[in-house]
């Protein structure tokens, strides 16, 4: 199963994730969650953590850049593997 928690800042998303995440494992259920960042580039990483933190990239095309790095290593390396478990999961369910 893939949940996905969208919504605006302070609607209560990471509340939910802990929450979420404290039950399955009080009841024993194996659950992982990725979040919404890869931090898998150093550079992107650096100018996404400042951004977060109120301080303005150099320009708006090294913050989009940052974005878009750190977003195509998440789909690549995060998010795809964890769809392929889920899909060889699902489809082996249907089998067995």
């Amino acid at each position: 199963m893939l949940l996905a928690l969208e919504g605006i800042a302070g609607a209560g998303k990471s509340t939910l994730r802990d929450r979420l995440l404290a039950d399955a494992h009080a009841a024993h259920i194996a659950l992982g969650h990725i979040g919404q960042f890869s931090w898998l580039s150093l550079p992107a990483t650096h100018t996404l953590v400042g951004l977060r933190a109120g301080r303005p990239a150099a320009t708006s095309d090294q913050a989009l850049a940052a974005a878009r790095t750190d977003l195509q290593l998440h789909a690549q390396h995060n998010l795809a593997p964890a769809l392929s478990a889920c899909f060889r999961t699902c489809a082996l369910e249907k089998l067995g």
